[in-house]
């Protein structure tokens, strides 16, 4: 269904159970500065100038995979610099693994232990990401965000921060 912020509807015959799902939760409004280049909010930008404008966002992950197939897609502008940003956005998300996933990492042919890629998305290019697996220092990546771990077998916390400490965790376990 279509919610209030979607720009494009149309109306169908659909079967009654359709017309009890949830309204579309990919178009929100947001606050743009005068020339449409950068996120506002009232706390850094006069407010009678603060454009509102109905926006398509996907959530990080999905925002990562979308954007490969579809050039014309609008990607989320950065914010004002100097502004403090909203926590209703969220900017980065981890892809691999799923939250209470059980990953089995295999043996390599000479018995070594084996790894796993960890795989994040950040809507903003460029963006650094710091990787901590149960509260260590991994690494860090940009650009493309993928890391290699070799965690013992057990559960296990994983922990992304970008440089504005935007973060994303998840909990996994790794059996043999």
């Amino acid at each position: 269904r279509a919610s209030v912020n979607c720009n494009e509807t149309d109306t169908v015959m659909v079967p009654a159970a359709c017309l009890s799902s949830a309204a579309c939760p990919y178009h929100v409004k947001i606050h743009l500065d005068a020339n449409r280049q950068y996120l506002v909010n009232a706390a850094c930008y006069p407010q009678d100038q603060i454009v509102n404008e109905n926006w398509f966002i996907l959530p990080p992950a999905m925002e990562y995979y979308y954007r490969k197939n579809h050039p014309g897609y609008r990607a989320l502008p950065v914010w004002l610099p100097g502004a403090r940003q909203s926590n209703e956005i969220q900017m980065v998300e981890l892809i691999y693994p799923d939250d209470r996933l059980m990953v089995y990492l295999p043996k390599g042919n000479l018995g070594e232990k084996g790894i796993v890629i960890l795989q994040a998305a950040h809507r903003r290019a460029g963006a650094t990401l710091f990787w901590h697996l149960d509260e260590l220092f991994l690494g860090s990546t940009k650009d493309i965000h993928q890391m290699a771990a070799s965690p013992s077998p057990g559960n296990h916390k994983l922990l992304i921060v970008d440089e504005l400490g935007n973060s994303s965790t998840r909990y996994f376990k790794v059996v043999e």
